[in-house]
């Protein structure tokens, strides 16, 4: 929700669209017109988010279901949202990963009831040594944001990565789950609690699902997942 602050700065500079560069006449820097066009997943999957014809459920979860209990992502990783994350995470456009975390917020809001919003909102962690060299943790400025439009907390040390693995991008699946392997620690009693990964992209879902895997061992009540965009798999 917008402070006073932000309108009286809006009033002065109105915003203007980070894709058409018009004015946006709104508390977003996004027109109306280029955010009907962002990619959305028309019918997911219930439970791992993925497009899909008909149904509530994929055929994949159905066969081999994950640990967490929903992943939300209303976009697909394609143009523009992928431009748009690479501008976020690689050249430090914080205002863009805002954008779009909004987005975000949004749309969980508008298509979850109160009652099943998280007790907890945990970013997936960078290693200490990512961190430094980034300067920011894409994650936590998507779970700020998620925060502020559920009124969940955001806890940044429930969840630690203790190992700096080779990056995701250029692995498979399985090769990918081997990666992960002992990379994240839990700090403190989750017990009871029901968690809300927070990510940017979900891809396979691997990282999302080992710490999902690591909070349940640990008692949570429940793990759901909440990201930006997921990647169509092939």
């Amino acid at each position: 929700m917008a402070s006073w602050l932000d309108h009286l700065l809006f009033a002065l500079v109105p915003g203007s669209c980070i894709l058409c560069d018009a004015q946006t006449r709104r508390h977003l820097d996004l027109c109306c017109a280029c955010e009907r066009e962002l990619p959305r997943i028309v019918r997911p999957c219930h439970r791992c988010g993925l497009q899909m014809g008909a149904g509530d459920v994929c055929g994949r979860c159905l066969a081999v279901p994950p640990p967490f209990e929903r992943c939300f992502a209303p976009f697909r990783y394609a143009w523009p949202i992928d431009r748009l994350v690479s501008d976020f995470k690689q050249r430090g456009r914080i205002i863009v990963g805002k954008m779009l975390a909004h987005a975000v917020s949004t749309a969980y809001i508008a298509e979850t009831a109160p009652e099943r919003f998280p007790d907890v909102l945990v970013p997936v962690p960078l290693h200490k040594r990512r961190l430094r060299h980034r300067g920011f943790n894409q994650s936590v400025e998507i779970a700020d944001v998620l925060s502020d439009h559920t009124g969940r907390p955001v806890d940044n040390h429930l969840c630690r990565r203790v190992k700096d693995a080779a990056p995701q991008k250029s692995l498979d699946a399985k090769q990918r789950s081997r990666n992960l392997r002992d990379a994240f620690a839990i700090d403190g009693d989750p017990e009871g609690l029901s968690v809300a990964i927070v990510d940017d992209v979900v891809t396979t879902a691997a990282t999302v699902s080992e710490i999902s895997r690591l909070f349940l061992a640990r008692g949570a009540s429940r793990v759901e997942v909440i990201a930006l965009a997921r990647t169509p798999l092939p």
